[in-house]
């Protein structure tokens, strides 16, 4: 039998973004960077933290990702997401557990636009001697430390770019949003995930535990945002549930 998350959405239905228009058109930087941390995470609670759209990876695995975009529809911003790796019916994807963006402007756009659960941060994505290192601060607080260390290049094909999905509302409806990122990869490195400090409760969910580290990637390149193609109703399978817009 396929195994659904459980997430109690009456309890997260309250701190939902509230979606305006949705995006309708994608957009470009290249100016991009991203820091993207892989590790499993202690699965105690894995149906707990995953609507019912969704199925749980087996391991249970997170990603966390610090992007820098030189430019967007609404300026320069950088970017620090905690998702969970999901499938909904055989795609991939990951579920956002929170982030933190940099601008007041990037935090609105996305809310409004893509229904990610974001809020202000300041974010800091560095290149240094033994890898890069990302550092996100919460009213003066470390909620994320984390670096790549001993990175060796890598190809782009090796690189696995997932949609992600946000729990969102649109309209009166709670609805899982896809986001559908690319990239154009001109440098990316793979490496040994170092997580010096992560504060999974700011992000938005204190039963993000990592444990075991997996991988670690930095990227330079292009990167491009598509238009919201897809809304899933969160109570039922995402093969049930999916709509076209």
């Amino acid at each position: 039998m396929p195994i659904y998350g459980t997430l109690a959405l009456e309890e997260y239905a309250g701190a939902a973004p509230v979606t305006g228009e949705l995006a309708n058109e994608e957009w470009e930087t290249d100016q991009a960077e991203a820091l993207t941390l892989s590790y499993e995470i202690d699965d105690t609670y894995r149906l707990e933290m995953l609507p019912a759209a969704l199925h749980p990876s087996i391991p249970l695995y997170a990603q966390i990702m610090v992007r820098s975009h030189g430019s967007s529809p609404v300026g320069a911003f950088n970017l620090a997401e905690v998702r969970l790796m999901t499938r909904a019916g055989s795609h991939y994807g990951g579920y956002t557990i929170g982030a933190f963006a940099n601008t007041t402007e990037s935090v609105e756009f996305l809310r409004t636009r893509y229904g990610w659960a974001v809020s202000l941060g300041d974010i800091a994505l560095n290149q240094r001697h033994f890898g890069a290192r990302a550092h996100v601060e919460v009213d003066g607080r470390c909620v994320l430390d984390m670096s790549i260390v001993h990175p060796q290049p890598i190809t782009p094909g090796d690189f696995l770019v997932i949609a992600g999905f946000h729990l969102a509302r649109v309209g009166s409806d709670l609805r899982l949003i896809q986001s559908e990122p690319s990239y154009e990869i001109e440098m990316i490195q793979r490496g040994k995930p170092r997580l010096t400090s992560i504060d999974t409760e700011a992000f938005g969910d204190v039963r993000v535990r990592p444990q075991n580290p997996i991988v670690a990637t930095y990227l330079k390149g292009s990167f491009k945002l598509g238009r919201v193609r897809y809304l899933i109703d969160p109570t039922r399978p995402a093969t049930e549930g999916t709509e076209q817009i």
